[in-house]
């Protein structure tokens, strides 16, 4: 499992462009209805051997889409700036305070070559 091959996996289950009311908020903005879309794709993966890999992975997705429609009104996937370092960082974090069970530490453990 490299992550070229997992991000393209996920990147196909997620529409080639997602286009979503935003509004302006306290804090920053709201992408209307982005999450409900992550889950929805991430669900897929439920119950997989990988599931805590594309779970993190859409995770990081739904965080590069959202900050994308900051400056733009829809957003082309193929065009998400990478985000290998934010995924793996996430895993990482992961590691430290498990919030999945040893197996998917495993699977985190396994992903980084350890």
């Amino acid at each position: 499992m490299d992550f070229d091959n997992l991000y393209a996996e996920a990147l196909n289950a997620w529409p080639p462009e997602v286009r979503l009311p935003v509004r302006s908020f306290v804090t920053g903005h709201l992408v209307d209805g982005l999450t409900d879309l992550e889950h929805s794709i991430a669900a897929q993966w439920a119950g997989r051997p990988h599931e805590v890999l594309m779970a993190t992975l859409n995770w990081t997705i739904l965080r590069a889409v959202h900050a994308a429609f900051a400056t733009r009104q829809s957003v082309v996937m193929a065009e998400l700036p990478s985000i290998r370092e934010r995924f793996e960082t996430e895993l990482r974090l992961l590691l430290k305070r498990p919030h999945w069970k040893e197996l998917d530490s495993k699977i985190i453990r396994e992903y980084f070559g350890e």
